[in-house]
């Protein structure tokens, strides 16, 4: 057995895309439709890797991505404030995920959860570790919808402020990020392509001969969420709610 190794402290954060299933089609479908959809989805993956290197800083945030899968290792260095480098985080992974749905019509899952992580890559990459296992878990058991969820088990959540955080409470009590708020800086007309994501989608999926529940539930969950914010932090922007 190999000595000398430790984990290392990170913030973990771990997206997945929504509906990649579909968006590579299946294998009855003809050639040409199989092409089109694969250089669809391969779109959708050079824009997720872009952001993913963008956010790459001086060794410190590693990425790794594979299929529909995106991880983002912030290692935390003993001197550094964690409730700080969590707020840059949640801003990023924010304006990432606000800017997937309206300008590539794309929606994200996941969470963001700090723990344990062993990270090599030299000479080959090598990444395995209990954060990494509870932020898959939060992901794919809590997440559910397209919102990425903060591990209140390992982040202090209690120390972030709706008010000035990219963060707000959902309905299940779950925290989770925001995302709409990146709209207000970025600009109104993008209420408008997130507006037009949702419907488009929920029509799509009414009126498919291999209707989906669980994908419509989750639009409707965007379309809810949508309406709630439109509502009550901008009501001068009411053309652009869902009906």
């Amino acid at each position: 057995m190999l000595s000398g190794y430790s984990y290392e402290d990170y913030l973990i954060t771990f997206i997945d895309i929504l509906g990649f299933k579909e968006m590579c089609g299946s294998p009855f479908e003809d050639e040409e439709t199989q092409n089109l959809k694969c250089n669809e989805v391969l779109t959708q993956l050079h824009m997720l890797n872009f952001w993913l290197k963008e956010f790459e800083k001086d060794g410190v945030v590693k990425t790794i991505q594979f299929a529909d899968t995106a991880i983002r290792m912030t290692r935390l260095e003993q001197k550094q404030d964690l409730l700080t480098v969590l707020k840059n985080e949640i801003q990023e992974v924010a304006k990432m995920q606000a800017m997937f749905s309206a300008g590539y019509g794309c929606l994200l899952r996941g969470s963001i959860v700090k723990g344990k992580l062993f990270y090599e890559e030299d000479p080959k990459l090598v990444c395995f570790g209990p954060a990494i296992n509870r932020a898959y878990m939060l992901e794919s058991s809590l997440a559910i919808f397209p919102r990425i969820i903060l591990d209140s088990g390992t982040l202090p959540v209690k120390e972030l402020s709706e008010r000035d955080s990219f963060i707000r409470q959902d309905a299940d009590g779950l925290l989770v990020l925001d995302y709409l708020r990146e709209f207000e800086k970025s600009g109104h007309n993008l209420f408008c392509d997130h507006k037009n994501l949702v419907t488009s989608n929920l029509d799509k999926i009414g009126k498919s001969g291999n209707y989906n529940e669980r994908l419509r539930q989750k639009y409707s969950w965007v379309k809810e969420y949508h309406n709630a914010f439109l509502k009550n932090k901008l009501p001068n922007l009411s053309r652009w709610i869902i009906e």
